[in-house]
Formats: C-alpha cells, structure tokens, sequence
C-alpha cells in the first residue's frame, strides 16, 4: 500500500452508511507469474472485531473530494483491471483499489486502526500486507 484517500461517498443512498477508500497500491511476484483473482481489505478497529471491506469494480471515472485534496480516479487506474487478465510478474504493476465500508471515517483513519490488505492468485495463494494508521499517517 502506497497510500489512500479516504472519503464520504456523495450518493444520497451510501453516504451515511459507508466510508470509501481508494488504495493506490503496488504488486509483483517473486513466484510463478499469476492471475490476481480476488482482492480484499480488512479493517481492523483498536478493540474491535475485524470489518471487511467491500471491494467495488472502479467505474469509469469517479470524482472523490475530500477535507485536504480532490482526486479523480478513472477505470484505466484500476489495479484489478491490470492483475486479473494479464499474469502478475516480478515487473511491479501500480493501480488502484476501491473499497467501501461500513464504518466511519474517523474509525477507518484512527490512529490505532490496522488496514489489512489482501491479494489472492488463482492458484489460491494469498498475500497480504497490514498497516497501522498511526504509523502510516506520521509518514
């Protein structure tokens, strides 16, 4: 995990529900070249059971504002787009991931929340990374 944006979704239907974060995100293989078939985050609350997160397919182009900066993110971007057609090599592959959960925002970027991101090939193996928000946000 490279870093994120973590925002309130502007739909009437999801935005007090749900948090959205997008992941920009870096992956390679240091084994047999292979197809990402399954992303998944797991949010992680101090003193809390676990919260999957709900992984989104990117949409076409998708406008995130937020306290600090705006972004916009576009399909071309999306890191499962990239790892699900073509076999992942040891030639790092960038994107990004879009997730919604729900929780709110400031329990998804507290200090002590761990964010646990998962990667599985289609040879079931899984690969994950784990970061805490109090270590990643004093970067």
């Amino acid at each position: 995990m490279l870093g994120a944006n973590v925002f309130i979704p502007e739909a009437e239907d999801v935005k007090d529900k749900f948090t959205g974060i997008a992941i920009e995100s870096r992956v390679w293989n240091t084994g047999s070249p292979s197809i990402i078939s399954k992303w998944s985050l797991k949010i992680l609350p101090s003193g809390s059971q676990p919260v999957l997160a709900q992984f989104t397919k990117m949409p076409d182009q998708l406008s995130i504002k937020g306290q600090f900066n705006n972004r916009e993110l576009t399909a071309a971007m999306s890191l499962e787009d990239k790892t699900s057609s073509k076999k992942v090599t040891s030639d790092p592959v960038q994107g990004t991931l879009l997730f919604y959960v729900p929780l709110e925002q400031k329990t998804v970027i507290a200090p002590t929340t761990s964010w646990e991101l998962s990667a599985n090939d289609v040879f079931g193996h899984k690969t994950s990374t784990k970061k805490i928000m109090g270590d990643w946000l004093s970067r």
